[in-house]
């Protein structure tokens, strides 16, 4: 109604301005004027369209009014009758109770009334039956005395002694009833005691019931945290068989590829002392050979220094109980994996420009040389403006040992004394792989076909108990799947063989670049004058070689952003196993 007002107030007003221009405007043109009164009529129309239909709204409007009206009197009126009869109901809910009551005492005395009726009946029939008897004996005895007795004196005394007995009757009744009376009473209070020492029977049994359930549902919980606890101990233990395997295995290779290494060694050292021949004349080129043996075994030297300190500072993290340093230590490492994510986004967005600038560079050229064609097809022109320089190419990445040597100095920057206190037991995996690594650079290596090892009585009860436990497991086994990671997966389930292309066994360092730079430099033509240098890399560890490899920036970041998250699932690893043996 609001919108109607308003569209009618602007018409008004609209057909009151317009009116008031036609009148200012009569010296202008007719076709103007009889257009306005075109639109005008219109308006009116319309005007007189939507009156009607306001009007028709109001009145329907109304209607609706008195009828919501009407129908709110008779809500109103059936709301008074609905609570009337609710309080009616209530009143006769209390007037029902209390006459159920009265029915229950009446009922109960009408009982008493009729055993009371049904003992007086018997009575009266036993005494109508002696009556009779002796009615009967009487009579007998009449027949046989005959006139030797007086019947009237035999009457009077009758007379005097019925109603003697019929007191003593109903005496002997009152006092059997007010026996009967007290023998209920004694009765209905044993009858309480009884209903009393039952519900407190009842309720101990209750609460020793709930108590029971209590125990139930914590013996079921802990059974669950056993059964999972047990499946993930089994799965644990499969995937540690498995791992062991492959171990021995990659072992196995590492020592084949050592002998290689070996062989490749002494063909090196041959080579080198040809070179040494050749090159003796050149004091220079001797001079060169002499600093890179020096610095290739300085670097070496450097690296297992740095891998031994990092195993060092590992086992005393893993020893050391210093748990505040701890917490300095994970937030320093949370802080260096921030700054590598920001490197990380630093090196995305340094990437895209020289994209960018590689496209422009690559857009310039094009044009070039199609000026170039242009100018070569065209007729020279008298003055050419020559074409603008392209743009510098953007600066190259920093080199990734900054990053190294903030990291290295996040994770030593505690003292190391603190550090130094418990030192851990030798790990059994580091004891091998360093007698490994001893066999090989004496060279005592015997390769020998693998055997399965042997298995003593201790390993056949592990795995006894390990298959105990398995099969127990099946059959208590609720769930019909147990989750298992997605990472976990058995060797040679597909049937596929061990890829051996993804074990890194070799890293090139940048030792070897700078030898292969001087020994091209000096004899290019030579195929032997190239020397190689070849580092062996335990299989399956995280050194501090994988920190200072001399790679590009985004190998180093990659490879340093794995070995946090698999530091990181190893810890998370162990909490996880040291929360479920304290629920144990």
């Amino acid at each position: 109604f609001e919108g109607l007002r308003y569209y009618c107030v602007t018409s008004r007003f609209f057909h009151d301005e317009k009116m008031a221009d036609a009148s200012n405007d009569c010296g202008a043109d007719e076709p103007d004027i009889q257009a306005t009164r075109k639109r005008f009529e219109v308006l009116d129309k319309k005007y007189r369209h939507l009156k009607g239909l306001s009007q028709r709204a109001v009145i329907e409007f109304e209607a609706l009014q008195e009828k919501c009206q009407d129908y709110y009197e008779k809500y109103k009126e059936q709301e008074g009758k609905y609570l009337k009869i609710k309080g009616d109901l209530e009143k006769l809910k209390e007037v029902s109770n209390l006459a159920l009551a009265e029915y229950e005492n009446l009922h109960g005395k009408y009982e008493v009334e009729q055993n009371c009726r049904n003992k007086a009946e018997e009575f009266a029939t036993n005494m109508v039956q002696e009556n009779k008897k002796l009615k009967r004996q009487s009579q007998l005895l009449l027949s046989q005395v005959g006139e030797q007795v007086n019947l009237e004196e035999i009457s009077s005394v009758s007379t005097d002694d019925q109603p003697l007995s019929v007191d003593a009757v109903f005496q002997e009744e009152l006092k059997e009833l007010k026996l009967m009376v007290e023998s209920l009473r004694k009765e209905v209070k044993s009858t309480q005691e009884e209903l009393t020492t039952t519900q407190n029977q009842l309720n101990s049994e209750r609460q020793s019931h709930e108590v029971t359930k209590k125990r139930l549902m914590s013996n079921e919980k802990q059974f669950k945290q056993l059964n999972r606890v047990s499946v993930l101990a089994l799965e644990e233990y499969n995937t540690l068989q498995q791992r062991y395997a492959l171990e021995t295995q990659c072992r196995v290779e590492a020592e084949k590829y050592a002998a290689e290494v070996l062989r490749e060694k002494d063909v090196l050292d041959q080579q080198r002392k040809y070179i040494s021949e050749t090159t003796s004349k050149d004091e220079q080129l001797k001079k060169a050979l002499e600093e890179i043996t020096s610095l290739n075994k300085k670097l070496a030297d450097e690296r297992t220094e740095a891998e031994e300190k990092i195993k060092e500072l590992l086992e005393d993290m893993k020893a050391s109980k210093d748990e505040e340093y701890i917490s300095v230590t994970e937030e320093k490492l949370h802080v260096a994996e921030e700054h590598i994510e920001s490197l990380e986004q630093q090196l995305a967005d340094t990437e895209k420009k020289v994209t960018e600038a590689n496209q422009k560079v690559s857009e310039l050229e094009k044009s070039l040389e199609e000026a170039k064609k242009q100018a070569a097809a065209t007729p020279p022109s008298p003055v050419a403006t020559p074409p603008p320089p392209p743009p510098p190419p953007p600066p190259p990445p920093p080199p990734p040992t900054q990053l190294i040597k903030k990291f290295m100095n996040i994770v030593g920057a505690k003292k190391r004394s603190s550090l130094k206190r418990n030192k851990a037991p030798k790990d059994p995996m580091a004891v091998a792989m360093s007698e490994m690594m001893q066999r090989i650079k004496t060279g005592n290596i015997q390769l020998k076909p693998v055997k399965s090892p042997s298995t003593t009585s201790s390993e056949s009860d592990d795995t006894d108990a390990m298959s105990d436990l398995g099969n127990l497991l099946k059959t208590l086994k609720r769930n019909p799947s147990v989750d298992v990671g997605p990472g976990v997966s058995s060797p040679g389930a597909d049937g596929s063989p061990v890829e051996w292309a993804n074990i890194k066994l070799r890293k090139p360092s940048s030792s070897v670049e700078s030898s292969k730079e001087t020994s091209n430099s000096g004899d290019a033509g030579n195929g032997n004058n190239e020397l190689k240098k070849v580092v062996l890399r335990k299989p399956r560890s995280h050194s501090a070689g994988d920190i200072l490899d001399d790679r590009p920036k985004d190998e180093a970041t990659a490879e340093l952003k794995r070995i946090l998250q698999r530091q990181k699932a190893a810890a998370e690893k162990g909490e996880k196993l040291i929360e479920n043996v304290l629920l144990l």
